[in-house]
């Protein structure tokens, strides 16, 4: 590749004989060049074994009816649920943090949305006094 875009370290496609617009971004190259395809990505320089697929953010099942404040995370309102326990979920690309499952799919949000928040490890023994002061 010959020209590059601006200052920076990714080759343009240039004119390209791509006959498909679909969009299926890829990342490309030691500098994660984004093309908006593979073809176009070819066109560029690169092989299909110098790029990795970009992947989908999850799909909301359905639209936020309500949002907090100027965020992007759906607030879950009135929910069902009926267990109070508290086993943290993030969910949508916004990485919105929820109580639980059920508080999460109040808000829109299905379990594959969601991913569990990894629980800290326990302690296994009370730490020891301090001799001194």
């Amino acid at each position: 590749p010959t020209k590059m875009k601006g200052k920076g370290k990714c080759p343009s496609s240039g004119r390209t004989r791509c006959t498909s617009a679909m969009f299926r971004p890829v990342l490309c190259g030691r500098h994660y060049c984004k093309y908006s395809n593979q073809c176009i990505a070819n066109s560029a320089g690169f092989s299909s074994g110098d790029c990795e697929g970009v992947p989908r953010p999850p799909r909301r099942t359905r639209k936020p009816t309500k949002m907090k404040g100027k965020g992007k995370c759906p607030s879950s309102g009135r929910t069902r649920c009926t267990s109070a326990m508290f086993r943290p979920v993030l969910c949508g690309r916004h990485y919105c943090k929820y109580s639980n499952q059920c508080i999460a799919n109040s808000a829109g949000f299905s379990s594959g949305d969601c991913e569990g928040v990894p629980r800290p490890p326990r302690r296994t023994r009370k730490p020891t006094k301090m001799k001194g002061k």
